[in-house]
């Protein structure tokens, strides 16, 4: 598995997008933006794939629910969706996608057993975990201040496996 971090600064900014190629395990310009040369666009909470609306490649995603050790093949009847903004492939808003909010702490955390399955830009395969969201891997205190909690947030930490053959099974 890869795990990933973005680390510098904070441009997972809300209205802003960090791009990221799987297959290269890299982080895009976003003068590559309008290409598809990346595979996962992420911004606050929202993750955009590079297709339909979102992007000129060939991508798709869904959630997977179960371990991500256990996804050894995508599934045979599985329905890659695209992004059809306003909504996206990944479903946006807590408990409906990857993530839960708790207003009375405002913390945001992954779902444990929930995997992004993805089809890249250029029609191969992944599955990505993610695994944190905020800076270091690590999820601030309920008791830390909520102007910790802000700036500490949006660096996400997430693994993922690539099938670079094009095989569906990872």
């Amino acid at each position: 598995d890869t795990i990933v971090e973005l680390v510098s600064g904070q441009p997972v900014d809300v209205g802003n997008y960090a791009f990221f190629k799987l297959r290269s395990n890299t982080w895009v310009s976003n003068s590559d933006s309008a290409s598809a040369n990346w595979d996962l666009a992420f911004s606050g909470s929202t993750i955009r794939i590079n297709g339909g609306t979102s992007g000129t490649g060939a991508g798709g995603a869904f959630v997977w629910i179960g371990a991500f050790d256990n996804l050894a093949t995508v599934p045979a009847d599985s329905v890659f969706k695209t992004d059809n903004y306003p909504s996206y492939a990944i479903t946006k808003g807590s408990g409906k996608g990857w993530y839960s909010y708790d207003g009375a702490t405002n913390l945001l955390t992954p779902i444990p057993g929930r995997v992004l399955v993805i089809k890249t830009a250029d029609g191969k395969y992944a599955k990505v975990e993610i695994l944190n969201y905020y800076r270091g891997g690590a999820t601030p205190s309920t008791s830390a201040t909520d102007e910790i909690k802000t700036t500490e947030q949006r660096y996400y930490s997430f693994r993922y496996t690539f099938q670079s053959s094009g095989s569906t099974t990872f």
